[in-house]
């Protein structure tokens, strides 16, 4: 039997288990019920799409994007978040749960055992459409989720993503303003930016001390996956400078 967690009900689990959020790994539970449907709205999801949700925490939003599409795959570091997640919704055959850290040792790259799991998995049950990326990112590791999801070689049509204002102020700078940086270039390089609506700290539980905005990105078709694949250098050197100057 499925259970839908709400607020009350998931904050009364956690105190059972004594589970508290996790600073260190930047934990903010989306709870507000009206948000998370807009989310999945804002998803324009369809039976053929799949999703890949990043920091899939409790599972509060997995279950109502496995409603709406073919498959998702949501990655949880933290394993007791996973455990209540898997406990709750481990019945719903189309929700493939990830307990690993989505990116890989050197903190700037997608994990590749998370790369090759998406891939075999569609490989065998000829998953198609789209590969959709929706997720409440942990604010401390966001921008290096992102360049690394625009690096690397999933086949991402868009990506639906929380982040903490500033960050996305940064994502969006243009020349001469003072939020303008390597991470404004490489971004704006690799994909369309487009902030779709501020977010207040009382959506989420705890309340973050930020406020965060809800993006879309959408990667750019000016090239192929092969052009940001070594040996072809031309957007590795230009890493290599902006990271010189």
């Amino acid at each position: 039997m499925i259970m839908e967690l709400h607020k009350s009900e998931l904050l009364q689990l956690f105190k059972e288990r004594n589970i508290t959020a996790s600073k260190t790994l930047g934990q903010n539970f989306l709870m507000d019920t009206n948000f998370l449907n807009y989310i999945v709205r804002e998803g324009n999801l369809n039976p053929q799409d799949n999703v890949l949700e990043i920091g899939s925490g409790p599972g509060i939003l997995t279950h109502l994007l496995a409603k709406q599409c073919k498959l998702v795959w949501a990655v949880e570091i933290d394993r007791r978040l996973s455990e209540i997640s898997q406990q709750v919704y481990g019945n719903i055959p189309n929700i493939h749960f990830i307990r690993n850290n989505i990116l890989d040792k050197s903190r700037e790259n997608i994990n590749p055992e998370i790369i090759d799991i998406i891939t075999e998995k569609c490989g065998q049950e000829g998953v198609g459409g789209a590969l959709k990326v929706i997720s409440n990112l942990p604010y401390k590791t966001a921008v290096p989720i992102i360049i690394g999801l625009l690096e690397s070689t999933l086949p991402i049509e868009m990506m639906l993503l929380m982040l903490q204002r500033e960050i996305v102020q940064r994502l969006n700078a243009r020349t001469g303003d003072s939020n303008y940086s390597y991470v404004s270039i490489i971004c704006q390089y690799l994909a369309e930016i487009k902030t779709l609506k501020a977010v207040p700290p009382d959506v989420f539980w705890p309340k973050p001390e930020v406020y965060s905005s809800f993006i879309r990105i959408t990667p750019s078709r000016r090239f192929s996956r092969q052009f940001l694949t070594p040996p072809q250098t031309d957007y590795y050197l230009l890493k290599r400078f902006l990271k010189l100057i």
